[in-house]
């Protein structure tokens, strides 16, 4: 016979009824290569009979019944999110972390991997109070993990399937775009605003409305040295697995060159646009508020209104390279970009100069100066 039930204090074997030594001590069934303890004699003898059973049948499973078991819902993403956190950017990582931590707390932490199918799924997708797009993207990272468990851990799961996923359907919602001009206008009115107090302000807004590629993050985390300007090329490195290089018309490299010439003794750190996370957005609404223009923010002013407007100049594939958007693995890591070519979409996507460009200056910018207040006044 398989297995057995022992006293769990003396250890010796009870065939029947409770140990006669120890009356009041737990059962202990040791079977199927796993222990486990009971009060209750009738239960103690059904696990038994399961374990047997399920050796029989060739399904039994001890890892499910261990303390260590590797198939936690809480080891699995642990080990998971060590494994993206060394593949994939900070910000991605960060996602993962946020939507298994949730799973985490609608199953349980110690729910078996095999326990949860497309129903349990499903409950907690359609639970989230948030947009029908974050749900999609909350299932689409469930999926990725799902997925990495049963190729990590194909040989302990033999048997058991890959659950489903639902289909959650989402309709992205379109930002408020300018035209082409109207961007040129608060070009103008920010070159106005801020020419004098620190020039970089403008200068930042005026290449993300160049080069749809870069995004405000992205620039706020260029460092002084990944402006190649000799070569043509700004590379974005931080919080990037892959660094990017985007390359600069020779107009915009020596515009930067001049810039920093004027402003070097007013960078405080080792990044070349030193700003918060809100000042470039700020002095943009600034600027719209002068000229009437209300709902269209930074990035929606600059990117998706750039690209709109080479639409009429540039086919998709052309503008999806000058964006930086490729699906071919092998030419996104050596000939995914063709700089010839994006620094021509670039020339017809760079709005005029026309506040100037006046060199004569050099600005020793107090911390307060250059960053407007809540209502959108500058401090003085």
């Amino acid at each position: 016979m398989r297995g057995g039930i022992y006293c769990g204090k003396c250890g010796k074997p009870v065939p029947a009824g409770v140990c006669e030594k120890h009356p009041r001590a737990r059962l202990r069934v040791q079977a199927g290569g796993v222990q486990k303890r009971f009060r209750d004699r009738g239960r103690a003898e059904r696990f038994l009979n399961f374990v047997r059973f399920q050796t029989d049948e060739g399904k039994w499973e001890p890892d499910d019944y261990r303390r260590d078991n590797p198939l936690l819902l809480k080891s699995l993403v642990k080990e998971f999110l060590a494994v993206k956190a060394a593949t994939v950017s900070p910000h991605t990582a960060g996602c993962y972390d946020r939507w298994l931590t949730g799973a985490i707390r609608s199953w349980g932490a110690k729910t078996s991997i095999k326990d949860i199918g497309y129903r349990e799924i499903e409950l907690h997708v359609l639970a989230l109070k948030a947009s029908s797009k974050t749900r999609a993207n909350v299932c689409n990272g469930l999926h990725h993990f799902f997925r990495w468990v049963w190729r990590a851990y194909r040989d302990r799961l033999r048997d058991a399937r890959m659950p489903e996923f639902p289909d959650i359907e989402f309709t992205l919602a379109y930002r408020k775009t300018l035209t082409k001009e109207d961007q040129q206008a608060v070009l103008d009115e920010l070159h106005r605003q801020t020419w004098d107090r620190n020039p970089r302000i403008w200068l930042a807004v005026f290449l993300l409305a160049t080069y749809p590629s870069i995004r405000p993050k992205e620039l706020r985390g260029v460092l002084k040295e990944d402006l190649e300007l000799e070569q043509g090329f700004i590379r974005i490195t931080k919080g990037k697995v892959k660094p990017k290089q985007v390359p600069i018309l020779a107009e915009d490299a020596e515009l930067i060159r001049t810039v920093r010439d004027m402003t070097a003794g007013t960078l405080r750190g080792a990044r070349f646009f030193d700003f918060g996370p809100a000042l470039l957005y700020r002095w943009w609404k600034r600027a719209c508020q002068a000229l009437g223009i209300e709902g269209v923010g930074l990035y929606a002013g600059t990117k998706h209104t750039t690209v709109m407007a080479l639409d009429a100049h540039f086919g998709k594939e052309e503008i999806q390279d000058a964006t930086g958007v490729t699906t071919n693995k092998a030419f996104e890591r050596y000939y995914g970009q063709k700089p010839d070519r994006q620094r021509q979409v670039y020339r017809q996507a760079r709005p005029q100069i026309t506040g100037g460009i006046k060199v004569e200056k050099v600005f020793p910018l107090p911390q307060k100066a250059q960053t407007p207040n809540n209502k959108g006044i500058s401090a003085s």
